[in-house]
C-alpha cells in the first residue's frame, strides 16, 4: 500500500545515507564539495590524512585555493572547480608541512548545484615514473657509449691496421724487387726498392703508433666511464696550476701565455683527477691547433654562477672548430683537424 511504499523509500534513504557515510569515511580517495557559494562544505577524512588539514582547519582558510595549491595552480583549481566539467587535471597540491606532492582532481555538478570534488595522490607515481625515465635516459646513453666503441673498433682502430697491412705487403714486394735487382747487379733499382722499404716502414710505424695511442685512449676513457666518482672538495687553482705545470715545455716552446682569472681560483665539489685530466686535453688542444705566426694566448675566467655551480671558460686565439660541431667534437676519439 501507499504507507508501505513511502516507508520502503525512506529506509532505502537511510540504507544509501549509511553507504555514503562509511564509503566517504573509508575511502582512500579525496572527496571535498563546495557550496553553490563556492564556500567549502566537504572534507573527507582522506583529505584531511593526505593533506594534512583538518576539515575545521580548511573551513577557516579564506581562500582554500590560494593555501592548498601551488603557484599558478590555485587559479587553475579556481577554474576547474568552477567549471565542473568532469575532467580529470593535474595539480600541485601543498600539504599541511609545506611540500608539494601531484594529485589529480575531478569536479562534478550535481542537480542541487553543489559541486562535488574527487582527488586521488599520485605523487609515489609521479617520482616512480620521473626514475624510471632516469633509468631509461641512463640506459640510453650507455647504448650510445657501446655503439660509439663498436664503431672505434670497427673503423677507426680498423684503419691503421689497414695501413700495416698495405705497407707490409709493399715492403714484402719490395724487398723481392731488390733481391732480384740486387742478383742482376740493378744498383738504380735496388736503391730504389730500398727506399720504397724505408717509406713503407715510415708508415706502418706511424699507423702502429696512432693504433697504441687509440687503444690506450679508448683505456682511459674506459677507466673514467666506470670508475666510481668521490667527489670532494678540490682547489682549481691547485689543479689548473698542475696543467700548466703539464704543458710547460709546450708553452715555453710557443712562448704561449696563460692567465687565471681571478687568482686565486675558487674551491669546487668534484673529482680531482677527472678535473685534472678534463682541464689537461683543454690546454694541450689549444697548444696543439695554433695558427702560425700568432703568439697562443689562452685564458682561464671562473664564476659562481650558484651556491652549487661554478662556470669555468677557456677561450684562446688558435684555429678552433665550426660551431655546427660542438656537439660531435667531444664524442669519444673525433677530431675538428687532422694534424
Amino acid at each position: 500500500n501507499h504507507t508501505q511504499a513511502i516507508q520502503s523509500v525512506k529506509d532505502m534513504g537511510v540504507r544509501c545515507e549509511r553507504l555514503f557515510e562509511v564509503v566517504y569515511k573509508l575511502t582512500p580517495v579525496m572527496i571535498n564539495a563546495w557550496g553553490p557559494d563556492g564556500n567549502l562544505m566537504l572534507w573527507n577524512p582522506a583529505c584531511e590524512e593526505t593533506l594534512g588539514y583538518t576539515i575545521s582547519e580548511v573551513m577557516g582558510l579564506s581562500d582554500v585555493h590560494a593555501v592548498l595549491y601551488c603557484g599558478k595552480d590555485a587559479q587553475r583549481s579556481r577554474e576547474h572547480v568552477k567549471e565542473a566539467n568532469g575532467k580529470l587535471e593535474k595539480f600541485c597540491v601543498r600539504i599541511k608541512d609545506g611540500s608539494c606532492r601531484q594529485q589529480l582532481w575531478a569536479n562534478h555538478k550535481t542537480k542541487s548545484g553543489v559541486i562535488v570534488g574527487f582527488g586521488l595522490d599520485i605523487d609515489r607515481q609521479e617520482k616512480a615514473y620521473e626514475q624510471l625515465q632516469e633509468s631509461i635516459q641512463t640506459l640510453k646513453e650507455a647504448n650510445s657509449e657501446l655503439e660509439q666503441f663498436a664503431y672505434i673498433a670497427s673503423h677507426d682502430l680498423q684503419e691503421p691496421l689497414r695501413k700495416i697491412l698495405v705497407n707490409a705487403d709493399r715492403m714484402k714486394r719490395s724487398w723481392d724487387a731488390f733481391q732480384v735487382a740486387a742478383n742482376a747487379g740493378d744498383e738504380d733499382t735496388a736503391g730504389r726498392m730500398l727506399k720504397r722499404i724505408d717509406s713503407a716502414l715510415d708508415i706502418v710505424s706511424s699507423a702502429a703508433e696512432r693504433n697504441s695511442a687509440l687503444v690506450h685512449d679508448m683505456l682511459m676513457l674506459s677507466r673514467a666511464m666506470s670508475h666510481d666518482i668521490i667527489p670532494v672538495v678540490v682547489s682549481l687553482e691547485v689543479i689548473l696550476q698542475r696543467c700548466i705545470d703539464a704543458v710547460g715545455e709546450k708553452v715555453l716552446a710557443l712562448n704561449a701565455s696563460i692567465t687565471l682569472n681571478p687568482s686565486p681560483m675558487p674551491e669546487v665539489f668534484a673529482c680531482a683527477d677527472d678535473v685534472f685530466r678534463i682541464f689537461l686535453n683543454v690546454l694541450s688542444n689549444a697548444l696543439k691547433f695554433t695558427i702560425d705566426g700568432r703568439k697562443p694566448a689562452i685564458s682561464i675566467t671562473a664564476r659562481s654562477l650558484t651556491t652549487q655551480t661554478v662556470e669555468v671558460v677557456v677561450c684562446d686565439n688558435g684555429a678552433g672548430f665550426p660551431s655546427s660541431r660542438n656537439e660531435e667534437i667531444f664524442l669519444p676519439l673525433k677530431r675538428a683537424h687532422t694534424r
